[in-house]
């Protein structure tokens, strides 16, 4: 299902797919509902409790206030009032304390058995191609990922490709909760390229009428239609306020979908230079800092793998980029930087969305670098493997 993701819930909207009618509770079974949802995340806040009970946002303070007055939750380190952080094994809050290195030393051998079971098994989400899989391994957990290029090499479209490979596998597998800030376009517009490209329906011919509603590309957009109804991939076209209301509206979906069939697994934003700070008469470099840092944490928090799409500085669009390109904060917080570039082998008169392009990976915190050779169809706006 492709759902939208409602930025401003009211009593009269309240979200259908509540486990409880929220309207029909008192507040002792709406704390009881607020704990419930804060012992999945271990975060809430009173934006998070308003958008997912669908109650005001006095009346979910109030429940926060309740929270706080029984012992339960409180400010984190008194930094920012409307986040909260729960210790479930008291009753009082306490600080995240530092773990001795036995308990991670566990975990990582656990991983590591988990590698050597597992092979050829792709063990973070697919991209969907073949080729960058081989030197990611997927996208992992807890990762930030960069995407940057310069305007119309295809960053958007190969960002679809990633989304739809996460949602709608190809391999039978099943898919993982895909979330999508659309900080540019509008849900309705990724909608329709999401269907063309998976559809592989010409876009131009179907601006110009000149594909019949009983023809072959409308059974095909119907079917493909039917498809994405189903698929685990929500929109967001709101623009938020800061970088704190998107990782609140994240922690807010993720713990919607924990325990279902296919709980929350990637979140993309596109693009980077659309977000700000909550500080906002803050220098800009200042802003771009917290914010790089705000999508790295949510990656950890959340556990899944964030794809943050965004332009190369003046310079690099007039060559093939470098990492120097890229704001200082995202070239230091990214685990994986990948930039879209022409292939190492055109010539002078190469134009941009072409019939092929280098995806390089310019860094990987956990693995090697290199370059992937991509075959792009323009007619649909997608990227494939590459083929001679």
């Amino acid at each position: 299902m492709i759902s939208m993701l409602n930025n401003n819930p009211t009593p009269d909207n309240a979200p259908t797919d509540l486990p409880t009618n929220a309207a029909a509770m008192n507040d002792d079974q709406l704390v009881q509902e607020v704990f419930n949802m804060i012992k999945v995340t271990r975060r809430a806040s009173a934006f998070e409790v308003q958008h997912e009970l669908g109650i005001s946002g006095v009346h979910a303070a109030r429940l926060m206030d309740m929270l706080e007055e029984r012992g339960i939750v409180g400010p984190e380190n008194g930094s920012n009032p409307r986040e909260i952080l729960v210790d479930l094994d008291s009753t009082r809050r306490l600080p995240s304390a530092p773990r001795q290195i036995e308990g991670p030393t566990h975990e990582a051998m656990g991983a590591i058995d988990n590698m050597m079971r597992r092979k050829h098994e792709m063990m973070g989400i697919s991209s969907g191609f073949r080729d960058l899989d081989m030197l990611t391994c997927g996208f992992q957990r807890q990762e930030m990922i960069v995407l940057t290029a310069r305007p119309c090499m295809g960053k958007t479209s190969l960002m679809f490709n990633f989304a739809e490979a996460a949602a709608l596998p190809n391999d039978g597998k099943k898919g993982a909760g895909v979330l999508i800030f659309s900080l540019e376009m509008a849900a309705s517009q990724l909608a329709l390229r999401l269907l063309y490209s998976r559809a592989r329906v010409n876009i131009q011919k179907l601006r110009e009428g000149l594909c019949p509603p009983d023809g072959a590309d409308a059974a095909r957009l119907k079917q493909t239609a039917g498809e994405l109804a189903k698929a685990p991939l929500y929109v967001d076209d709101t623009n938020p306020a800061s970088i704190m209301e998107l990782r609140a509206k994240a922690r807010c979906l993720a713990s919607r979908l924990a325990g279902t069939q296919t709980p929350l697994g990637f979140v993309i934003v596109d693009y980077f230079q659309r977000l700000c700070s909550a500080e906002f008469r803050a220098a800009r470099e200042k802003q771009i800092n917290e914010v790089s840092s705000g999508l790295k944490l949510l990656a950890k928090e959340l556990n899944v793998p964030v794809l943050v799409l965004s332009s190369l500085k003046r310079a690099g669009a007039l060559r093939d980029p470098r990492m120097s390109d890229i704001p200082n904060a995202l070239e230091q917080d990214a685990d994986v930087v990948l930039m879209l570039a022409k292939p190492w082998d055109a010539d002078e008169k190469f134009q941009v969305a072409a019939d092929s392009a280098d995806l390089i990976v310019a860094k990987q915190r956990n693995g090697p670098i290199g370059i992937v050779r991509l075959t792009f169809l323009r007619d649909i706006a997608r990227f494939e493997n590459y083929a001679e």
